[in-house]
């Protein structure tokens, strides 16, 4: 399974709406298996990937270099099937299949 994830710029034409350049600013392939949820937080510079080998994985993105750096990967006992950041203390919730607790 193709694990790959990425950080992409768009740029969009003002006279034509319908033409967007898409670049790759980073590619990652740290997770064993496909990606099923990424959420960016509230403060736009950190983001968090899922993945169905069980991991969540935080990066921190430089807007200024275009590239993100892994700031923490933590392993679960299930798979992933929600993230989402809350605004109050900077926390990363997220919800797996039911199972054990590590």
């Amino acid at each position: 399974m193709d694990a790959k994830h990425a950080v992409l710029a768009l740029q969009f034409d003002e006279d034509d709406p319908e033409s967007v350049e898409v670049k790759t600013l980073q590619s990652y392939d740290v997770h064993k298996k496909y990606v099923v949820r990424t959420k960016w937080a509230p403060d736009g510079v950190h983001f968090a990937t899922a993945s169905h080998d069980k991991s969540i994985l935080i990066y921190k993105f430089d807007s200024e270099t275009g590239k993100a750096e892994l700031l923490k990967q933590t392993q679960l006992l299930n798979t992933i099937e929600a993230l989402e950041w809350l605004s109050v203390r900077f926390c990363l919730f997220c919800r797996a299949l039911p199972g054990p607790l590590p």
